[in-house]
């Protein structure tokens, strides 16, 4: 198990971690509100960890921006999300209604 982790963590040193500052990069001139760049790049690593198998990765840089981009992407569609919730009684929201 030791010797995964070791051979994962060196790839990553080599493939990945050689494009970070480009990525942070990218992440600042693309600014997304309530999204910090060092979350966005934690978890790319987060992900990239979690691969079964880095075979399929030919382009560890692209695969990397591709990455951060769609934790981007994730966090603008969740923002985008309206909570909808029930509401037993209308009173309890205390809003002012108006009969014209």
């Amino acid at each position: 198990m030791t010797d995964n982790i070791r051979e994962r963590a060196s790839w990553i040193a080599r493939n990945v971690m050689p494009h970070e500052a480009a990525i942070r990069g990218w992440l600042r001139r693309n600014r997304v509100y309530d999204l910090d760049p060092d979350d966005v790049v934690q978890e790319m690593y987060a992900r990239i960890v979690s691969l079964d198998s880095f075979d399929c990765v030919r382009d560890p840089k692209r695969y990397a921006f591709q990455v951060a981009h769609s934790i981007v992407v994730d966090h603008y569609r969740r923002a985008r999300i309206v909570s909808i919730f029930s509401v037993g009684n209308v009173e309890e929201l205390g809003l002012a209604t108006q009969i014209g």
